[in-house]
């Protein structure tokens, strides 16, 4: 919809700067080339003009809609992701803590089994060469 409102300006803009352009012009038509090129560069010159003060205006525009964005970011969804990650690392923290002795004990197993096939590996590997 924004795109459509600012085109919708640009097409105003354009006429009435035209017109007004036009209108201090006069209502004969040129008679030499060079009359029809200082035409052209005024609605030229005009059509620029239009389109800058419609860009300085849509990034004013823009940065209040970011502002406010920013500011109901800070105010109502930061604060709800902050307490629910504090939630989620209080979880995965507690369950941590309770698996934490059977992950040693596993630990322990596995660091004996390897000390035990390791050498026999070795042996096996020795052997084959």
């Amino acid at each position: 919809m924004t795109v459509k409102v600012t085109l919708l300006l640009l097409v105003l803009f354009a006429l009435f700067g035209m017109g007004s352009f036009l209108s201090a012009q006069e209502t004969s038509l040129p008679g030499i080339p060079q009359d029809i090129s200082a035409v052209g560069k005024g609605i030229f010159t005009n059509l620029i003009d239009t389109v800058k003060q419609i860009f300085s205006q849509l990034g004013t525009v823009l940065g209040d809609i970011f502002g406010w964005i920013y500011n109901f970011w800070q105010l109502h969804i930061l604060p709800w992701f902050q307490s629910a990650w504090k939630s989620i690392v209080r979880f995965f923290a507690t369950l941590f803590e309770e698996k934490m002795p059977e992950v040693k004990e596993e630990f322990q197993r596995e660091t004996k089994e390897l000390t035990e096939e390791v050498p026999r590996l070795f042996n096996d590997f020795w052997q084959w060469l």
